[in-house]
């Protein structure tokens, strides 16, 4: 009878430090959005890249490179699919200031997502 409890009790802690777990992955992922839908260059910087984006399709958004912490591609190249780009912004209120202008990149092909966990 004590090992159902101790048993019982580990799994709560389990739980708990799963849900804290996801919690903190959440946290992390607030700062990020994903574009999708631009074409791959060789030796691209991709800073540059977002910030082209940002100024010429999202009415008149003016960001700098100060204010992007990291930009990646993801994945592993494809040749009929460019890979996402991953961008991860310092600050959320400028991530959301791209964020609510993303309709900006209507009929460019390109769309933005949030960054999910899955």
């Amino acid at each position: 009878m004590e090992s159902l409890k101790a048993l019982s009790a580990i799994e709560q802690q389990v739980a708990a430090i799963s849900r804290s777990t996801d919690a903190l992955e959440m946290r992390s992922r607030r700062g990020i959005l994903l574009l999708h839908g631009i074409r791959e260059q060789k030796d691209e910087n991709l800073c540059e890249l977002s910030l082209s984006l940002f100024s010429n399709h999202l009415g008149g958004l003016k960001l700098s490179a100060d204010q992007i912490c990291k930009s990646v591609r993801l994945g592993l190249p494809k040749q009929d699919k460019p890979r996402p780009l991953m961008i991860k912004f310092f600050s959320e209120v400028v991530r959301d200031s791209v964020w609510y202008a993303k309709a900006g990149f209507k009929g460019t092909g390109i769309t933005i997502s949030e960054s999910l966990s899955c």
